[in-house]
């Protein structure tokens, strides 16, 4: 049985003796692609010969005997083929045809010449609780392929990414400046580079190299109003119907109630801290440096807290705790938040 690897051993192990399977799931869709990327150059060889060692297969028209024809034949001119089988939507497959599919991957070691990578969508695949309980899916491919998660990037990580980005136009964005976008513009990889594309171009034709929060705010789109703090907003603050409606469209967007749950209680921590030290006689300048907080991000959350006592706050933090245990315990649902926001 196969463990969980992470993005960045994948990158490592690449360069070196690969497997045979590899089988990408998480939250981060751009990471994977960017991955994919990274396997296509270290693995594909020679491009001339790519009609024989090089093939992507699109989940949507994913058959087993399609995916068989592929692995058979022995590559040409190269000692491995690659082979990707992406954005396959585990979640709808029925269990004889998921069955099948991992009967497929356990041939590979009759085709040991293959590199397989199938990659599942954030909304296509359910991994289970990690890393205590992962779903019977993902034990099964453990058997047949190595996992490698793709965990949604924390607003740290996003940063120092979007600095990378900016360097890459030929621009500079400090630490707060990249924190500043982050917050700004949202945590949708894909959405981001597109922002910072704009942001960068911006600068660079005003002659300048340095992004500001000014540039961002100048061109670049604001994050929805439907995120995870204006609906950890809405619940302490008691506006049910706004609660209801943020999560109406969290649903149709099919976002993961375990990561909204995770990301309301992180707010909800973070507000406590901060109502806490402005309580003590803490001024803005003094909270920013003791938690380490952007002053974007502290502006909004001393908005957010106004009328709020400690109180409250602990009391809306045991109610999220209660509900995200119940949502941990059982089947995913979006049950446990709309108790949240009626209680």
């Amino acid at each position: 049985m196969h463990e969980i690897i992470k993005e960045a051993d994948f990158r490592r192990e690449i360069k070196g003796e690969v497997r045979p399977c590899y089988f990408f799931f998480g939250e981060e869709d751009y990471l994977k692609n960017a991955a994919l990327k990274q396997a296509r150059a270290t693995l594909g060889g020679d491009p001339a010969f790519d009609i024989f060692n090089y093939a992507v297969i699109d989940g949507r028209e994913y058959d087993p005997d399609k995916l068989l024809d592929v692995l058979a034949p022995p590559p040409m001119m190269a000692d491995r083929k690659l082979i990707i089988l992406q954005d396959l939507d585990l979640s709808s497959m029925k269990q004889a045809d998921f069955a099948e599919l991992c009967t497929v991957l356990g041939t590979l070691a009759d085709y040991d010449y293959n590199t397989l990578i199938v990659t599942a969508p954030c909304d296509g695949f359910d991994p289970g609780v990690l890393p205590k309980r992962p779903s019977a899916q993902l034990k099964a491919l453990c058997e047949v392929a190595v996992p490698v998660h793709f965990e949604r990037s924390t607003p740290a990580k996003l940063a120092a990414w979007a600095q990378k980005h900016y360097a890459a136009h030929g621009a500079q964005a400090s630490a707060p400046v990249a924190a500043f976008t982050i917050e700004y513009c949202g945590r949708d990889m894909f959405a981001l580079v597109t922002e910072i594309d704009k942001i960068a171009c911006y600068a660079l034709s005003h002659g300048r190299r340095e992004v500001t929060e000014a540039d961002v705010r100048a061109v670049a789109t604001p994050v929805s109003e439907f995120g995870a703090f204006a609906f950890a907003n809405a619940i302490s603050e008691g506006r049910r119907a706004d609660a209801l409606q943020i999560l109406d469209d969290m649903k149709f967007r099919r976002i993961d109630p375990v990561i909204v749950m995770g990301e309301v209680i992180g707010i909800y921590a973070e507000m406590l801290m901060i109502k806490t030290l402005a309580e003590k006689g803490y001024s803005a300048p003094e909270i920013v440096s003791e938690l380490k907080i952007n002053e974007y991000k502290l502006a909004r959350y001393l908005k957010s807290l106004r009328g709020l006592s400690v109180e409250r706050m602990h009391a809306t933090i045991r109610a999220a705790a209660l509900a995200d245990s119940e949502l941990k315990s059982g089947a995913k649902s979006y049950a446990p938040l709309e108790k949240l926001i009626c209680s």
